[in-house]
Order: structure tokens, then sequence, then C-alpha cells
């Protein structure tokens, strides 16, 4: 963000254009990919910022279903497994404070 005077919000934005192209090649990925990006806007407090109806929290709210995320995290370790979890339940708790899961 420093580098490239770039907002929380832009940043978030740059980042979510950015890997468009590679969760097209591995779809599997989606879920991790958004969750990582909710936990980032998370620790700058901007996920509450995003319109709950349009765009990313919809996109989020799809790829966070069971079957998605079972698919998702088949091949992570125990450490990353642990990790995933953690960063899931913090985005489920923000989400479902704005929207019903």
């Amino acid at each position: 963000m420093d580098e490239l005077g770039m907002s929380p919000i832009q940043s978030f934005g740059f980042a979510h254009n950015e890997l468009t192209y590679r969760l097209e090649i591995f779809p599997n990925e989606v879920p991790l990919a958004l969750i990582a990006l909710s936990v980032c806007l998370l620790e700058f407090h901007h996920l509450n910022e995003l319109d709950p109806d349009i765009g990313f929290i919809p996109e989020l709210m799809e790829n966070m279903v069971d079957s998605r995320i079972d698919v998702a995290v088949r091949d992570l370790d125990k450490s990353d497994m642990k990790e995933f979890d953690a960063a899931l339940a913090k985005v489920k708790l923000e989400i479902s404070s704005e929207t019903p899961l």
C-alpha cells in the first residue's frame, strides 16, 4: 500500500483483480483467496465498508458454503488448516454481524 500509495480498499481491489486469472486456472482455490482477502480487510477495519448486496460480499458468501470449503482445504496440512479455520471463523463472525449467512 505504501509503495503504490493506495488505500486499503484500493489495495483490496487491486489484489482481487490480480487474483482473477489465477483463480480461473485454479477455481478450487477461490474460497481460500476470498477468505485471505477478507482477513486483510478485517485487519484494516474495512470489510464492513463493502456493499453487502453487490460485488465481493455475495461472492464471498457464495464460496463460504461447506461443499466449496471442503474442496478448497483438502490439500492443506494441519498447520495451514488450523490457520484457515481461524480466518474463516473471523470472517463468518464479521459477516454474520452485518448480513445473515
